[in-house]
């Protein structure tokens, strides 16, 4: 078995029910020393086709006033249903770090495009990294160049679309205001 770093023991991938294509073309992509929790394996208001507003606030959740007056048209339009799903199927995978004590995942989307040496970049980051962070941010599509890198790392501008993420929930906590009150886990279907 090829060494994962430090402790790397899980990876989630944020995927749909309908779309096995996207599943499988990153499960053939995964390197199988990183076997994938596919959040399409849980019940959850995961996709935008299927949510309405009232499920999340029932299941607990609440919606940050994304909407604000910018120049950016980004900021100054509504959340999309799949926006929302998505970040919820984030929020599970973190919830079930959290609940499994996980000390270090992965977190990707099922169109994230891995590279041939994905975990050896992976594993020389976090290494390089040290430990020194609770969320580590790995790539998105560039809506302009970056701003240069950082031990490594790239410093993004602004994001199109996020497409992976590294997680060491070292305070047994979730991430900055994502938190809820909730205890819940994510449950298998």
């Amino acid at each position: 078995m090829t060494y994962l770093g430090p402790v790397l023991s899980h990876c989630y991938v944020v995927s749909l029910r309908r779309r096995p294509d996207r599943r499988d073309r990153i499960a053939e992509t995964l390197p199988p020393q990183l076997p994938a929790i596919f959040t399409s394996d849980w019940r959850g208001p995961f996709d935008g086709r299927d949510l309405t507003l009232p499920q999340p606030a029932g299941e607990g959740y609440r919606l940050f006033p994304w909407r604000i007056q910018s120049a950016n048209p980004w900021w100054s339009r509504p959340l999309k249903y799949g926006e929302i799903g998505c970040t919820l199927s984030h929020l599970h995978c973190w919830m079930d770090i959290v609940h499994r004590k996980v000390p270090l995942a992965a977190i990707l989307e099922d169109d994230a495009v891995l590279m041939p040496d994905f975990l050896y970049q992976l594993i020389e980051g976090l290494a390089a990294a040290s430990g020194r962070f609770d969320l580590l941010y790995l790539g998105r599509l560039p809506q302009e160049p970056d701003r240069g890198c950082c031990g490594g790392f790239v410093i993004p501008v602004s994001t199109l679309i996020p497409c992976a993420s590294t997680t060491a929930p070292k305070t047994g906590s979730l991430p900055g205001e994502c938190h809820t009150a909730s205890s819940r886990t994510p449950s298998a279907a």
